[in-house]
């Protein structure tokens, strides 16, 4: 619907679930997106005995990392661990397999040992965690836009209420 609109249009109102959404197109510009360096890897080894339904259930239900933990609990003899770690300790093997896919998407492999082992990629970053500074930076830079929109909304609201009287 949006990708139809001219700069300033406003789309039809859209059903959602509790209340009706509306867009408007306010401006198009190109994107600067940068090749990230990605040097952290969050990725899960589930090791299960080999079930096709169960490879099936999965396949159905799951849909991000935590939802794994589930799984985990219904399988005997499994065996699962998340890994958040950097990509260069990670074994040539195991990279090239985690290299397939994208975040929040998963493998079957099936094993020897009557196994079978999942492979699933839950997120890749630059860094290994924010600092303090960094998160204050963020906290910051939200509350400024919230005081921003609360002070637009207010003056808004002041010029609805104006009664301008000329003489």
């Amino acid at each position: 619907m949006v990708a139809g609109l001219a700069v300033g249009e406003v789309t039809e109102p859209l059903p959602i679930p509790g209340g009706i959404a509306i867009f408007q197109l306010r401006d198009l510009r190109e994107s600067r997106n940068r090749e990230m360096n990605i040097k952290f890897l969050d990725y899960i080894q589930f090791a299960f005995p080999k079930n096709s339904k169960f490879n099936k259930e999965i396949e159905r239900d799951v849909i991000v990392c935590d939802d794994i933990y589930r799984f985990h609990k219904k399988a005997k003899g499994s065996n699962l661990i998340r890994n958040k770690t950097k990509i260069a300790a990670i074994s040539k093997s195991l990279k090239t397999k985690l290299e397939l896919l994208d975040a929040n998407e998963f493998s079957f492999e099936n094993r020897e040992d009557n196994k079978t082992t999942l492979l699933m990629v839950c997120e890749r970053s630059e860094t290994e965690k924010l600092s303090t500074e960094e998160i204050k930076k963020i906290n910051q830079s939200i509350a400024n836009k919230r005081l921003f929109s609360l002070a637009n909304s207010y003056i808004d609201n002041l010029r609805q209420e104006a009664v301008v009287v000329f003489k």
